[in-house]
């Protein structure tokens, strides 16, 4: 795509302000992530056939919702790094739950390296397979020289991703324990601004990432809920996994919920919690079969479903101006490429952009 997007706009020279330029460039940033979820809904697929008996139906169900009814839609048309990290992420815990050899410990562990420089709260999926390694042990399923080996060959592709790391850091900062995290604090305190840190209230925090009205993951995503009827099930059926995917999941929201910006700054859905938008869907494979032949929770999650989908494909086809909740500024939705549309409309007349579009942006400015 960015061949195409620089030939048509070198050969012909209409630079930035033609339609399909605009398209084309879109097209470029976004296809790595649109390829991310792709590849999730692959390995979440693979995992579903492997692990449980549902029909075609019933994995069509899920497959719709976790990848038309979550915000991984909305991140597939992007160019930000947060489906990508997630898709590193996820595939570490597909090769360990569904592989038994002995290297998938290290190919694992290379994917959370890779996901670790993606995107750094991947590292935190570390700490959830350690608790699920030590539940072995405490379950008397595994010894603890074995989980010790294992862990130590999981860490080899991690130790060397924090090098190259380090290394990255101290040629762009002069110091490996520069990040760029800590530049941007920097530069907040220089303006009078909130630095941003751990410091807000984790029941607020919890409440902003799961329940607030458009950043809150079971306001926009409402079939997700249903997972929660197939957590005794996922237990007793994949108790280490069990252990690995629900850790996972309670890390990544309780360390955020700390965060002074819990709503994930201002865009639609809460970008934090990416990351285990796959993982949920596991746990919600294991939901199906507890309410599936009950007809009214059946409907219910049906409905749900397509409500999820289209609050989903509203947001993000329309880039439909959204509010952070308790501010009274609007936003854009900043994944979608409308900054280019306005600034080429202000230009040339030629982009059509809607009048939400330009009267958001012209506010914003």
């Amino acid at each position: 795509m960015q061949v195409l997007y620089y030939l048509y706009t070198n050969i012909f020279s209409v630079g930035i302000n033609g339609n399909l330029s605009i398209i084309l460039e879109s097209l470029a940033f976004s296809s790595v992530s649109s390829i991310s979820l792709f590849v999730i809904l692959i390995l979440l697929l693979k995992y579903i056939k492997n692990k449980t008996n549902l029909t075609d139906y019933q994995r069509g169900v899920v497959l719709v919702g976790v990848g038309l009814g979550t915000i991984l839609f909305t991140y597939s048309i992007s160019f930000f790094n947060h489906i990508v990290a997630a898709l590193f992420g996820f595939s570490a815990f597909y090769v360990l739950s569904i592989y038994k050899t002995k290297w998938r410990y290290f190919v694992a562990g290379f994917f959370i390296s890779l996901g670790f420089l993606t995107e750094l709260p991947v590292i935190f999926f570390c700490f959830a397979l350690l608790l699920a390694e030590i539940y072995l042990v405490l379950s008397k399923n595994k010894s603890f020289i074995s989980v010790l080996r294992d862990l130590l060959v999981f860490s080899l592709p991690i130790v060397f991703g924090i090098i190259v790391l380090f290394y990255y850091n101290y040629s762009h900062f002069g110091s490996p324990f520069i990040f760029g995290e800590m530049l941007f604090k920097a530069q907040r305190v220089e303006q009078g601004l909130n630095p941003h840190g751990f410091t807000q209230n984790p029941l607020y925090g919890v409440y902003g990432s799961l329940f607030s009205p458009l950043k809150g993951l079971f306001f926009y995503s409402p079939f997700l809920l249903f997972s929660i009827l197939g957590l005794r099930k996922f237990k007793k059926e994949q108790s280490y996994v069990f252990v690995l995917v629900v850790s996972y999941i309670l890390i990544i929201i309780l360390t955020y919920s700390f965060w002074s910006d819990c709503f994930g700054a201002t865009v639609f859905g809460d970008r934090y919690l990416v990351n285990i938008l796959p993982f949920l869907g596991v746990v919600l494979v294991y939901s199906i079969p507890k309410f599936w032949f009950n007809t009214y929770l059946r409907n219910l999650f049906l409905f749900t479903v397509l409500v999820s989908v289209l609050s989903i494909l509203a947001n993000s086809f329309t880039g439909i101006a959204q509010g952070k909740y308790g501010k009274c500024k609007t936003y854009l939705n900043t994944y979608t490429p409308y900054h280019r549309i306005y600034d080429n409309y202000i230009v040339s007349p030629k982009i059509k952009a809607s009048p939400v579009i330009i009267a958001t942006m012209h506010d914003a400015f």
